[in-house]
């Protein structure tokens, strides 16, 4: 019985040691991000048919298993966070941020700014099937399925993030001033301004819809909608 026990023992050890210290080259299907908010979640099942290789200094991005996409990275370039989920990838490194999706023809660059840089590992990446959305304190970004490439928002300097929501189709930042919605074929945030005592108290995210209630009113965004909507 000693005998048993101690091997079953050692077959749970040498398992966790092989997931905990995969090699590099190993595909990315999906890693937990460094901030994670309620409603980072899937509400159905969803195909994941992106895989994101880091072989020495080369990204290989692969797309349903057929279309091979390769993008060479900087010698001393380190990446801080890859992931992939569903139809989109990312990878975030220490001077600029890459994204692939099944619509997309190669990978979508877009350069860090020189203070995002010094201070990346400070940048919050979130990703859902069709999204995904990276939020420093200067600037917002986002790149979705359809694979057009970066949308941006900029952020003045006294203008602070208070928090950030993803989901299937939708996003939205709080700030101290400011929501900002985002959806899955939009070309840009759309914000609304909050009043000047006007407080945050909730935010819900369902696949395609973002809820933000204060203590004034309620904020719909919706992912095929123009703008929010109040009540």
């Amino acid at each position: 019985m000693m005998r048993i026990r101690g091997y079953l023992f050692w077959t749970v050890v040498l398992t966790v040691s092989a997931i905990v210290f995969s090699p590099a080259g190993s595909p990315a299907q999906y890693h937990e991000p460094f901030y994670k908010m309620p409603g980072h979640g899937r509400s159905d099942v969803v195909q994941d048919i992106i895989d994101i290789y880091l072989v020495e200094n080369e990204l290989i991005g692969i797309v349903q298993g057929r279309r091979e996409y390769r993008q060479d990275l900087d010698l001393d370039e380190k990446v801080v966070w890859r992931a992939a989920r569903g139809a989109v990838g990312a990878v975030l490194t220490e001077s600029r941020a890459l994204a692939l999706s099944a619509a997309s023809r190669g990978w979508a660059e877009l350069s860090l700014k020189l203070q995002e840089a010094d201070s990346v590992e400070s940048i919050k990446p979130f990703i859902s099937d069709y999204l995904v959305m990276l939020v420093t304190d200067r600037r917002i970004m986002g790149f979705d399925s359809h694979g057009r490439g970066w949308v941006q928002q900029s952020l003045p300097l006294r203008e602070k993030i208070m928090e950030s929501h993803i989901n299937s189709y939708v996003a939205a930042v709080i700030t101290s001033k400011r929501v900002f919605g985002w959806g899955r074929g939009r070309i840009g945030f759309t914000e609304e301004k909050l009043r000047r005592s006007e407080t945050v108290q909730y935010v819900d995210t369902q696949p395609h819809t973002v809820t933000v209630g204060t203590d004034a009113r309620v904020l719909v965004f919706k992912s095929g909608a123009g703008g929010w909507r109040q009540f």
